[in-house]
């Protein structure tokens, strides 16, 4: 499956990303309330990353769609 890219930014905005500082990473929350990190690379494919402790952040890789929509509620934040 095509992991998500730039064109699939609309989707992070419906799920409750809020664009970080550099406007390259956005940051949101998945159903069970883990924090996420979403960072566009130079390829234009979002890469993500989960928060693991103060300060700590995991492993970063892409994602497709599908795998995005079973982990973030799409307009359902609030």
């Amino acid at each position: 499956m095509k992991p998500m890219d730039k064109y699939d930014q609309p989707m992070l905005s419906a799920a409750g990303f809020e664009a970080g500082f550099s406007g390259y990473s956005w940051f949101g929350k998945d159903r069970s309330d883990n924090e996420w990190q979403a960072h566009l690379d130079d390829k234009s494919v979002f890469s993500f990353r989960t928060r693991e402790g103060e300060g700590l952040w995991g492993a970063t890789s892409p994602m497709s769609l599908m795998d995005f929509r079973k982990l973030f509620q799409l307009g359902e934040h609030e």
